[in-house]
């Protein structure tokens, strides 16, 4: 799913502009919404009973210094 579009999201994600092309965009988001909502239906619920609370902020810190925005 994510080859035919890379090179069209890398400049989107750059800021340039890009036509995406709209019949592979649905197969695309589709692929990605399972798995995003097993995370948040069952995965999420998990770690919160089996992870502490520090520990899920140690995890939440590295997620955010990882995409750039620095730990604090």
């Amino acid at each position: 799913m994510w080859i035919p579009l890379r090179e069209v999201l890398s400049e989107i994600a750059a800021g340039r502009p890009a036509a995406l092309p709209a019949a592979q965009v649905p197969a695309f988001t589709e692929a990605y919404a399972a798995p995003i909502q097993r995370g948040e239906g069952a995965l999420l619920p998990m770690a919160a009973r089996l992870i502490s609370d520090d520990a899920l902020a140690d995890i939440g810190q590295a997620m955010k210094a990882r995409r750039g925005g620095g730990a604090s």
